[in-house]
C-alpha cells in the first residue's frame, strides 16, 4: 500500500508542473528546468510557477514542505551569477541558491564536473586509511587486502558509471589515493617503488578495473534489457555476430567522458570473443584477466 499511494502521490505531484520535469528516487525529488542563459528570467519565472502549484497541492493534502532542505542549483557552461537571478519560492520563502548539492551519494556542482565528488571520495577513502593503518602492524597482508576491497574499494567506485572517464586532476586525484592504498595494504614505505605491486591488489590498476565495470554494467544491460530506458539508449551495428554498438555523436569535448561514449568505445575495443560470452560468470572471469 505504501509504495502504491507514493507512486501516486508523486503522479499528482508531477501533474502540476507545467513547465518543469521532475525525477524522484525514494522520497528524494528534483525538478528541472533547461533553456538558453538569456532567458534565465523567463525560466524562474516558470519555475516559480510549477514550485506555486506545488505549494497549493501540498496544502490541500496536508504535507508541508521543508524549504530549509530544498536547494537550487544552476548549471550552466557560461559563468552565472545568482545574486542577479530572481528568487525561487517555495510558499512565501526564498530557496537557497548553492554551487554543488549532493543527490543520492554523488556531488553534483554547476558546471557538471566530477572533481568535487572525487575530492569527497579521496576525503573518504583517506579517512578510511587512517583506521585501518592504527592496527596494520598487527594484521596479516592477505586481510588488509581483503579490508581494502571489502572498505575502501566501494568508495572508489561509487557511481563510476557517471564518471566514465574522468578528466585529469580527478584521474591525478584517484591515481594518487589508489596508490596510498597499495602502500597500506603491502606495507610500503613512503619512497618505495610500487608499481609492480598496484596491480597485485585488484589483478589490474585501478583504472583497468573501472573500464571493466563499465564493460559488465553494458553486458549486463544488453541481457537483461533493463532498465529500459538505458537499454534504450544503445544502437547495435548490423552485425548481430560482432555486438558492437554505435557510438552517440557528440558536439563537446567533455562529452566523450560520458559513460555511452567512453563505456561504448572501451565495449567495442575488446575481443568479440569475449563480448560474446553466454553468462555474465564467463564474461567477467575473462574481461578481467584481459585487463590484466
Amino acid at each position: 500500500m505504501g509504495p502504491l499511494l507514493f507512486s501516486m502521490f508523486i503522479n499528482d505531484i508531477f501533474n502540476t508542473c507545467q513547465h518543469a520535469k521532475m525525477h524522484a528516487y525514494a522520497d528524494d525529488i528534483k525538478i528541472y528546468l533547461s533553456g538558453a542563459h538569456d532567458d534565465v528570467v523567463n525560466l524562474c519565472a516558470d519555475f516559480n510557477s510549477d514550485l506555486s502549484s506545488i505549494s497549493s497541492w501540498s496544502v490541500r493534502n496536508g504535507l508541508c514542505l521543508n524549504s530549509e532542505k530544498s536547494f537550487v542549483l544552476p548549471v550552466c557552461k557560461r559563468n552565472i551569477y545568482c545574486n542577479v537571478m530572481p528568487s525561487l519560492y517555495i510558499g512565501d520563502k526564498s530557496l537557497k541558491f548553492v554551487s554543488k548539492v549532493t543527490n543520492l551519494g554523488f556531488v553534483i556542482n554547476t558546471s557538471l564536473t566530477c572533481i568535487d565528488h572525487i575530492n569527497s571520495v579521496v576525503g573518504k577513502v583517506y579517512y578510511t586509511l587512517r583506521n585501518l593503518r592504527m592496527s596494520a602492524t598487527f594484521t596479516p597482508v592477505c586481510i588488509r587486502r581483503k579490508l581494502a576491497i571489502q572498505l575502501i574499494l566501494p568508495i572508489i567506485c561509487y557511481s563510476e558509471l557517471i564518471y566514465s572517464k574522468l578528466d585529469s586532476q580527478s584521474a591525478h586525484k584517484i591515481d594518487v589515493v589508489f596508490n596510498h592504498v597499495t602502500r597500506y595494504v603491502f606495507g610500503l614505505a613512503k619512497y618505495d617503488h610500487i608499481s609492480e605491486w598496484k596491480s597485485l591488489l585488484l589483478g589490474c590498476g585501478i583504472f583497468e578495473y573501472l573500464k571493466a565495470r563499465n564493460c559488465i554494467f553494458l553486458f549486463r544491460l544488453m541481457m537483461d534489457k533493463e532498465p529500459s530506458y538505458l537499454f534504450e539508449k544503445l544502437s547495435f551495428t548490423k552485425s548481430a555476430r560482432l555486438t558492437e554498438l554505435i557510438v552517440p555523436n557528440y558536439n563537446y569535448l567533455t562529452s566523450a567522458r560520458l559513460f555511452f561514449v567512453n563505456a561504448i568505445r572501451t565495449w567495442n575495443s575488446i575481443p568479440s570473443h569475449i563480448r560474446n560470452s553466454l553468462n555474465i560468470s564467463n564474461f567477467k572471469s575473462v574481461l578481467y584477466s584481459y585487463f590484466r
